[in-house]
């Protein structure tokens, strides 16, 4: 398990129209009305993906492991 900490600022919307989102989403706002005021700090904690089953699982059927299928025969 791999983590990650974000900066957390509140941002004022409008009259009385707060939010608080993370440094990466503050470029995706052209305009805040109200100040931006720094209020700490997020842990965030994630795996890191490799290849789901899934996607293994279809690879194999893709090749016909799976199903039956024998590609010389057919």
């Amino acid at each position: 398990m791999k983590s990650f900490k974000q900066r957390m600022f509140k941002v004022g919307y409008g009259s009385n129209l707060w939010g608080i989102i993370s440094e990466d989403s503050l470029d995706k706002y052209d305009y805040l009305e109200g100040a931006i005021e720094y209020v700490g700090e997020r842990e965030l904690f994630y795996v890191e993906e490799t290849e789901t089953f899934s996607e293994s699982r279809n690879r194999k059927l893709f090749m016909g492991s799976d199903t039956g299928y024998d590609r010389e025969r057919n």
